[in-house]
């Protein structure tokens, strides 16, 4: 009889602590990924204050939904959560020590609680991507095929993040871009298929990679004009790319500054497209 009581009480306290952490961190996917990014044993228990020790946590498609238990791990400085389903980030609110931040591909709208992640240097918040464009070949004839996750149109929560030096806002819904005129250590943004209709304010920023569409003409990249008034001849570049089969020879430029020359460039084969052999 005691043996059988002590076996049970020993149970019940197992049961206790398993429920009181996912009280506390519901998301089965969350806890298990945190689990894996800490090397906890299985016969560990993933207590709050072990998420002091989290500085790192890659969550990449991991099917989670909630994020709760995360306002916990305040000494995390790098952290990716892309491709889920997560929508709240408000357990981000207070990660003070984040640097860097993968949010790509999430249902997300509300920015808010990335208002005051002050030492933020890197976010992405762009819509969903294809890793595998063969996969997205097989897809093709499905129609009102939606690439985009992100739902975002209000970027002003992040007028503040002044450290940012990348960013990425691609596949959104966003129109008004002028939260981002004062983040002046911008090195690369992405804006691409987006609603922007004016993109003046970004006049300003120094940028050295800058994504965006063909309706974008800043003073600082006059697309027009440089095809009106180019000093070189069309070019037309197909497979081999830069190094491997060179059309012109500027070993003094780098591979995009090359490539930027050209009027018509292909990088890669997809969709099933081959060239053809012909006689030289």
């Amino acid at each position: 009889m005691r043996k059988i009581f002590i076996i049970g009480l020993c149970m019940f306290i197992m049961c206790s602590v398993a429920s009181a952490q996912e009280e506390w961190m519901p998301d089965p996917n969350l806890r298990q990924a945190v689990r894996e990014a800490l090397e906890l044993p299985d016969e560990v228990t993933l207590a709050q204050p072990l998420m002091n020790q989290l500085t790192r946590l890659d969550a990449y498609r991991k099917e989670m939904t909630d994020l709760t238990g995360m306002e916990h791990a305040t000494n995390i400085a790098w952290l990716s959560l892309a491709e889920n389903h997560v929508s709240d980030l408000s357990p981000l609110a207070e990660l003070f020590k984040l640097e860097t931040l993968y949010l790509w591909a999430n249902p997300i709208s509300d920015l808010s609680p990335l208002a005051n992640l002050g030492n933020l240097k890197a976010l992405d918040l762009g819509g969903r991507r294809i890793s595998d464009l063969r996969t997205l070949a097989n897809l093709m004839w499905l129609e009102n095929l939606n690439l985009r996750y992100n739902d975002i149109e209000d970027i002003a929560p992040l007028v503040n993040l002044k450290n940012l030096t990348r960013l990425s806002l691609s596949h959104n819904q966003i129109i008004d871009v002028s939260p981002l005129a004062n983040l002046t250590n911008l090195e690369k943004l992405s804006i691409q298929n987006n609603k922007i209709t004016d993109h003046s304010p970004l006049n300003a920023l120094s940028l050295t990679i800058f994504e965006y569409d063909e309706n974008c003409v800043l003073p600082s990249l006059p697309i027009h004009e440089r095809i009106e008034k180019r000093r070189f001849p069309s070019i037309f570049g197909a497979w081999d790319g830069i190094g491997w089969s060179p059309i012109l020879n500027l070993p003094e430029k780098s591979d995009l500054e090359q490539i930027a020359l050209h009027d018509l460039y292909f990088c890669c084969l997809i969709f099933g497209q081959e060239f053809r052999d012909t006689p030289d």
